[in-house]
């Protein structure tokens, strides 16, 4: 339902005759009299994205998109309209890896700004100045994350340097933001940057923790993988007892889930 501060009137949106469905974001477009409205069957396998007039009520569908097995909840968030209020963003797992796309308003698609055999892992935002929108990747390896930029016309620009997990917390205008940097070995470093990369100064470097860990000499993750009988390759970590002797038989502990997007 949609209600009116000014008036107190309340409508309801058309979202369609199926009850037995999930309405699981609403969200203004950059027109404040039109909401884009997701709607996803019960089976979590069929998205579409309803233009909704908030004075009438009334909807259509400019995107849909259906998947064999499921679309991944963690895309939802990154549907983004551009203030020029012609185009909108998302991300899809539509050839086989996550990936930008995008639309122009009517539900289009202009292009898919990135490709390639690895997954985009978070969504940054847009600059309307410079036209490029910023986002979170395991571009090098599954093992780790990199922050990038990528233009309207798809050239890509990678802002992190650091190995290990990169992530952004970008100001409003897209001059600057702060940069998290974290591995296997090192405690998150905190940095300002500019908007092309370069480090303006740290902000936190956490260097009362590694002069601790450097005192404890704890054990560290070791990088393995192994192939399953499917001839799946699968990456993993193993943290070894003090002291470990090869020689000896020691208890196994194993946190595992695989459910969707559960990496650790």
């Amino acid at each position: 339902h949609i209600y009116n501060l000014a008036s107190g009137k309340t409508l309801p949106a058309d979202i369609g005759k199926e009850t037995d469905q999930y309405i699981p974001r609403i969200l203004f477009t950059e027109d404040p009299s039109i909401l884009a409205v997701l709607r996803l069957n019960r089976l979590q396998n069929k998205l579409e994205i309803l233009k909704t007039g908030v004075g009438t009520g009334q909807s259509e569908v400019i995107y849909t998109e259906e998947n064999k097995c499921y679309i991944d909840e963690s895309n939802f968030d990154n549907l983004r309209f551009l203030p020029d209020g012609k185009h909108f963003i998302v991300t899809s797992e539509r050839d086989g890896w996550n990936h930008l796309y995008l639309y122009d308003i009517q539900g289009t698609l202009v292009r898919q700004l990135t490709t390639g055999n690895f997954d985009v892992t978070g969504f940054y935002g847009f600059d309307p100045a410079k036209k490029e929108f910023y986002y979170q990747a395991a571009g090098l390896s599954p093992l780790q994350r990199e922050v990038y930029s990528v233009t309207m016309s798809g050239k890509i620009h990678r802002l992190s340097t650091e190995k290990g997990t990169n992530s952004a917390d970008f100001s409003k205008t897209f001059k600057y933001y702060i940069g998290a940097s974290s591995s296997a070995t090192s405690p998150t470093v905190y940095s300002l940057f500019d908007i092309s990369g370069k480090q303006i100064r740290v902000l936190e470097a956490n260097t009362e923790l590694r002069a601790r860990l450097d005192e404890y000499k704890p054990s560290l993750k070791e990088f393995i993988n192994f192939t399953t009988k499917e001839n799946v390759t699968l990456n993993a970590w193993v943290i070894y007892p003090p002291d470990f002797d090869k020689t000896k038989k020691y208890p196994l502990l194993m946190n595992q889930y695989s459910g969707p997007n559960s990496q650790e």
